[in-house]
């Protein structure tokens, strides 16, 4: 818990916090800014021409405001998402956006009770795998539990799972880890 407080009371944090109560009077602002996080993240992936330009320090911030402030009223994003990016570019912050939009994603979680849990695994997951897994965390974390799986062929067999308090690692990867180790200690 206190590990949250502590990401809050960083500079990521402190904007994340401003965003968020900015929004934080309509639920429906709150989702329109997480789908926008998305879109804006993919934005700069997909883009590179963009996020050259409005990453780039050497360029003029004008050019880079003029710049962000067309793309994202092209690409339809609210006037206040416009705003927040616009005012963390001012600041010559644009480095630490995807802890920002992090610590957003984190802190609406957590005010809405929800427990995010990625379930690592050395193979895909079946739908019914899959499912099952799902029942077994929402019993264990609650109803407004989040999973998401990922393939991670270095687990060789078996599973990790994280959720922002802790890390459960049953992999095959971890167990030859400890007995490398337990050789070096002798």
């Amino acid at each position: 818990m206190s590990a949250f407080f502590n990401e809050l009371a960083s500079l990521e944090g402190r904007y994340a916090k401003a965003f968020y109560s900015t929004l934080s009077s309509t639920p429906e602002k709150l989702q329109k800014a997480l789908k926008e996080i998305e879109d804006f993240n993919a934005l700069l992936k997909d883009h590179k021409d963009f996020s050259s330009v409005v990453l780039e320090p050497l360029v003029h911030i004008d050019v880079r405001l003029r710049v962000l402030e067309r793309v994202l009223k092209a690409f339809d994003f609210s006037k206040e998402f416009r705003h927040f990016v616009g005012l963390v570019l001012e600041h010559g912050r644009m480095r630490y956006m995807k802890t920002i939009f992090a610590a957003f994603i984190r802190l609406y979680q957590k005010t809405n009770h929800i427990t995010p849990v990625t379930l690592s695994s050395a193979h895909a997951l079946s739908k019914d795998e899959l499912a099952m897994f799902t029942k077994l965390f929402k019993d264990k974390f609650g109803p407004y539990t989040e999973v998401s799986a990922k393939t991670d062929p270095a687990l060789l067999a078996g599973y990790r799972i994280e959720t922002p308090e802790e890390v459960f690692d049953g992999s095959f990867q971890k167990q030859l880890r400890l007995i490398q180790q337990s050789f070096h200690e002798r």
